[in-house]
């Protein structure tokens, strides 16, 4: 029984061996802190959240309006969305912010320097997607930030928690004799670090591409 619990644990380090062999060829590691732990939570270095930037005219879609402005005619025109980072920490990190349709494609992505205690906001239109180039296939889809420990090289490999994130969706809307502008928020929900690790990290490297590290933001 000792010679079988030692063959598990065996091929169980093997495949942890052959994983970090295969980020480490490939240029990433990890920081040995991903959890700062508080009375009122964590940090993770992995955030997802959603965009929405379709423009829906009542009529033809369905009820998508708000208190006295729902009409036939209403046109609900999602302008931007809003991805506001905040590091509460006292390290420097780099955020890439990836987007993707909703099938799963990657679209683009850019990235964000965020110093200690440091906040800055993304625009999914602005600064990534770039207006008149989202397309109806483009228009909704999936957010995901992975941060890193800003150091030298300059190019960051080092995978760093550090990073808490809000999305606003910021809408105008037309239609029963009225015009208003709203926005709406969310919190970019915190994804476990396993994620990005597992398959040899297929997810980390899906999202932090090298156009994506590449130009890197003051």
């Amino acid at each position: 029984m000792a010679f079988l619990d030692f063959a598990k644990r065996k091929t169980g380090l093997l495949l942890l061996g052959v994983a970090v062999a295969s980020a480490l060829a490939l240029g990433f590691t990890y920081t040995k802190i991903f959890v700062f732990p508080s009375s009122g939570g964590s940090l993770s270095p992995y955030l997802v959240g959603y965009f929405d930037l379709r423009t829906i005219n009542n009529s033809t879609h369905g009820n998508d309006c708000y208190g006295d402005a729902c009409a036939d005619d209403l046109v609900a025109n999602r302008t931007d969305v809003g991805i506001e980072l905040t590091n509460p920490t006292n390290t420097d990190l780099i955020a890439v912010i990836s987007v993707f349709k909703a099938n799963g494609d990657f679209i683009d992505c850019t990235n964000t320097f965020l110093g200690n205690n440091d906040t800055d906001v993304v625009f999914v239109h602005d600064d990534i997607i770039g207006f008149g180039a989202d397309g109806t296939d483009r228009a909704v889809g999936v957010i995901k930030v992975v941060t890193f420990l800003d150091e030298d090289p300059a190019v960051p490999s080092k995978v760093q928690a550090g990073a808490k994130g809000v999305i606003t969706h910021y809408v105008r809307q037309d239609g029963g004799g009225q015009s208003f502008i709203f926005s709406r928020q969310s919190q970019l929900q915190q994804v476990p670090v396993e994620a990005l690790k597992a398959a040899s990290d297929a997810e980390l490297f899906n999202i932090a591409r090298p156009q994506c590290l590449a130009n890197l933001m003051p």
